[in-house]
């Protein structure tokens, strides 16, 4: 017979069980709804593929459709489906998805004023780095140019008398 406390364990544990057999069960049934759906052109499905690839989920951070399970997710795949079946191409399915979404929708932006940063910030900021880097060696020669026009420094007595002792050594 099993005392109070190990019949709370027994019950917690078993109800913890039946809440991860019920997740299991349910993750199944939203990966059924996540799964592709079907389509009697293989090209169309080639299109479909390629779409949700190109096209990011509004709600998920940095996830493409494909990626993503959101119901926002799920919708945008239904539309799009939808979009192609009625013979749509895919810049007409883009735009009515950036009308509705902005251009946040799309992982690579057209090329515009307001995106000129975005895609010419990368070469702007190499530019910068170059001709920092060729500043600094010009600094760094003219310094060494200029050292060399000094006069030497004096040697310390002790580097005098270690230098005369080497040459009497050398010569012993």
């Amino acid at each position: 017979m099993l005392n109070k406390k190990a019949r709370v364990f027994f019950y917690l544990l078993a109800s913890y069980y039946a809440v991860l057999g019920c997740s299991v069960l349910s993750v199944d049934i939203v990966y059924a709804k996540t799964s592709m759906t079907d389509f009697t052109d293989m090209a169309l499905e080639r299109r479909y593929v390629s779409l949700i690839q190109e096209l990011r989920c509004p709600k998920c951070q940095n996830q493409s459709l494909q990626d993503s399970n959101s119901t926002v997710s799920l919708d945008l795949k239904n539309q799009i489906q939808r979009l192609l079946e009625k013979g749509k191409s895919d810049e007409e399915i883009k735009s009515y998805l950036t009308e509705r979404y902005t251009e946040y929708i799309l992982y690579r932006p057209v090329l515009g004023y307001h995106t000129l940063l975005l895609w010419a910030g990368p070469l702007f900021f190499v530019l910068i780095a170059i001709s920092v880097l060729l500043f600094v060696k010009r600094l760094n020669g003219s310094s060494q140019m200029s050292n060399k026009n000094l006069s030497p420094v004096q040697p310390r007595p002790d580097q005098v008398r270690l230098r005369e002792a080497l040459e009497n050594f050398k010569k012993e």
